[in-house]
């Protein structure tokens, strides 16, 4: 990132920060400070008009002339008092509407270690200072404005990961436009800082997007111990191919739904999703067609147990691919995964995984693999993950690409 993409993100920042912003104790105080001299105006008010009211009485009893009578004294400094409310209640009105708009800044920093070894010996080891963001949420009311900008791998490139704008109505319906992830369980919880494990599934990003531009509807109902959620969005799609290497420039193409039920009670919490995804894919060189539109379709299966120190999540996921430029026309896939964990203390859980990556099951290629994965999430403190993690990929044909990698991961967020 060169000098002045930098000083122009700062300026956004700086320029997001409110100009009369103070700390959320302050501004407290100067409410309650407001609020005390005004009720002492209007008890001051208000005797005077007692005061006033007597006075003009006494005036026209005693028939004063040719000099300021009481009354006009009195009236003279109960306008000057109104008009002393009238600013402190300008004061609280500030102040209300300073209270009401939130603004926070957070975010985290991760640096990862890989020993990675291939067959044949080859071998990487490396250090990388992975990610650096920053999120900016800022509300007021019902509106919600976030924004999460990130440097990667010791700040080489800075990126726009997310940014949109939530009104969230009265009767439930929340509208989100801008850009956004796709709601899956690891788009949703790849932080370092919030998942279990350093690496994701081999295919989380294959059938499903990891963002999204567009707009998103949802609505969440709540009975009890139970809530059931609803989702749909419409947006662009896949950049670059999920299968083939390419890139897609098809635009407002894409539309997903998700359903979630989830009950909890207790230690004991079970979640279960379902999410479909519909694209269109161009069959373009070069930026030129050359054939119909295919369309990529997934479907996916998500589920999530606790029990104590038990938890379990996995997924069984089914992509179609339908290419007119292809031979057979139609290419499907089949993957899954799943992971068990056990918290062996309030701060050390230890997990596995095991998946399989199908990405066309009419064949056998070197893309089909499979993915052992053993690991330790330790977290000292609230803010801290220390991971340890073991990943093995074994490959049904036989080829040169099977690895064994040991990673090291250590974050924090602030």
């Amino acid at each position: 990132m060169n000098d002045s993409n930098f000083l122009h993100f700062l300026l956004l920042v700086l320029l997001l920060i409110p100009t009369h912003a103070s700390a959320p104790g302050n501004s407290d105080e100067e409410l309650i400070l407001h609020s005390m001299r005004l009720d002492n105006l209007q008890r001051k008010i208000r005797t005077l008009e007692d005061a006033l009211y007597q006075a003009n009485f006494r005036d026209n009893i005693q028939g004063t002339k040719g000099q300021p009578t009481e009354s006009e004294n009195l009236k003279e400094r109960i306008e000057e008092l109104e008009e002393n409310q009238e600013i402190q209640m300008e004061e609280l009105e500030s102040l209300d509407q300073k209270l009401d708009l939130q603004v926070h800044f957070n975010g985290y920093f991760d640096l990862k270690a890989v020993d990675y070894k291939a067959r044949g010996d080859q071998r990487k080891d490396s250090f990388d200072q992975h990610h650096t963001a920053l999120f900016i949420d800022i509300r007021k009311g019902r509106t919600q404005f976030f924004a999460e900008m990130e440097w990667e791998h010791a700040g080489k490139s800075l990126k726009q990961e997310r940014a949109w704008v939530r009104y969230e109505s009265g009767f439930g319906l929340n509208l989100k436009a801008g850009h956004f992830f796709a709601p899956t369980h690891w788009n949703l919880n790849h932080y370092p800082t919030i998942a279990l494990s350093i690496s994701e599934p081999d295919f989380s990003r294959r059938y499903f997007p990891r963002s999204l531009s567009g707009l998103d509807l949802s609505k969440t109902w709540i009975r009890g111990h139970s809530s059931l959620s609803y989702e749909t969005y419409f947006a662009n799609g896949f950049e670059e191919d999920p299968i083939l290497v390419g890139r897609d420039v098809n635009d407002s193409k894409a539309i997903g739904h998700r359903i979630r039920f989830e009950r909890i009670k207790g230690d004991r919490s079970y979640a279960i999703a379902l999410h479909h995804y519909r694209d269109r894919r161009s069959n373009d060189l070069l930026n030129q067609p050359i054939g119909a539109d295919g369309k990529y379709v997934s479907k996916m299966i998500e589920g999530e147990f606790n029990h104590g120190n038990l938890g379990l999540i996995g997924a069984l996921v089914t992509g179609t691919w339908k290419d007119p430029i292809r031979v057979s026309g139609l290419l499907r896939s089949n993957s899954w995964y799943i992971q068990p964990a056990l918290r062996l203390s309030s701060k050390i859980t230890s997990y596995a995984r095991f998946g399989v990556l199908d990405p066309d099951r009419s064949i056998q290629d070197p893309l089909d693999r499979q993915q052992q994965v053993y690991g330790l999430n330790i977290k000292p403190t609230f803010a801290t993950t220390w991971k340890l993690e073991w990943i093995q990929h074994r490959h049904t044909l036989k080829t040169n690409i099977d690895d064994k990698q040991l990673w090291s991961s250590l974050s924090f967020a602030f």
